[in-house]
């Protein structure tokens, strides 16, 4: 990503797009990407274990929040790279981010979304 695609981009964009990729499942004629990631969704599931999106989205997770700021962060990108109509939206915010804009307080101006959503 960062050797094709040079730019600053958020943390948890640069772990939720490897985690994206790393679903791949590549066989002959086919290449399916951002599949589930197993390990992931457990992480998700567990009663109180998800990190503040304030925190995910400064990349500043507490050490006891890791493995959520990395599930976290692959739903962002899973949900912005899965629609059409939210791709433009990811696309401005990492423009944003990249020029400098704070990663948190855009997410309000170019997602739509409030940190605490």
């Amino acid at each position: 990503m960062l050797a094709n695609f040079p730019a600053a981009y958020p943390g948890w964009f640069v772990e939720g797009f490897a985690e994206y990729f790393m679903t791949a499942d590549v066989t002959p004629g086919r290449i399916q990407v951002g599949g589930h990631s197993p390990g992931r969704v457990s992480s998700l599931a567990q009663s109180n274990a998800w990190a503040p999106m304030e925190a995910v989205l400064a990349s500043d997770p507490a050490p006891s929040q890791v493995h959520a700021f990395y599930a976290q962060s692959w739903l962002l990108t899973h949900y912005y790279f899965g629609s059409d109509e939210r791709r433009p939206q990811l696309s401005a915010y990492l423009a944003g981010v990249a020029q400098g804009a704070d990663p948190v307080a855009s997410a309000a101006e170019t997602l739509g979304h409030e940190a605490a959503d």
